[in-house]
């Protein structure tokens, strides 16, 4: 027996001079196929209830105008997360702390390979039954400059239990993407909103 899931999955960077602490942070979220469209048909709804009409649902766009809507919409997601035991939430975040000693390389190629050490070993995939089909539905702004080098690389992925698959999706149309937005925004601006001299 087949068993699909999907991974919705993005990465913010922050520009800010100095950058932050926290200025790269991976987010995505696992689960069903079936999960996902019911979590997207709930958003829409929610959306016309609070007649909210902003295309995109971003931490940057919060304010006092539509603080319900985005109250209420974390009562949804928390209700999907919790909902069935396979659906999980993960995030990582790179931290200026940390000194990396190794081979310099530059910001941009950083990011693909971050991006994809957070794909690989965040979500279990080696803990996968057999016959598991993943698809990794990512950002198409994601990591742009390797997308062809990031794909191949997934896809060379060994687990003898698990079939990957890559596609790329505008956020703008993802309901999924857009939850990972704002708990990357959100976890982003409580770890940075204490000024940290390095």
């Amino acid at each position: 027996m087949k068993l699909k899931y999907v991974i919705y999955a993005d990465e913010a960077w922050t520009q800010s001079n100095p950058l932050y602490r926290y200025h790269c942070i991976f987010g995505g979220l696992i689960s069903t196929e079936n999960h996902f469209k019911a979590l997207d048909k709930q958003i829409k709804s929610l959306k016309k209830q609070h007649n909210y009409s902003s295309k995109e649902i971003k931490w940057s766009k919060i304010s006092l105008k539509n603080i319900n809507f985005y109250n209420d919409l974390l009562q949804v997601v928390e209700n999907f997360i919790n909902t069935t035991t396979e659906t999980k939430y993960r995030q990582m975040f790179m931290d200026r702390a940390y000194r990396y000693t190794g081979i310099p390389c530059s910001e941009i190629e950083t990011q693909f390979k971050v991006y994809y050490q957070f794909l690989k070993h965040c979500f279990g995939f080696e803990h996968a039954p057999k016959n598991t089909y993943i698809t990794l539905k990512l950002d198409t702004h994601s990591s742009h400059h390797h997308r062809n080098q990031l794909t191949e690389y997934l896809k060379g992925l060994f687990f003898s239990n698990v079939k990957i698959k890559v596609e790329f999706i505008d956020s703008k149309k993802s309901c999924a993407l857009q939850i990972c937005d704002l708990l990357m925004g959100a976890a982003g601006y409580h770890g940075n909103k204490i000024s940290w001299d390095l």
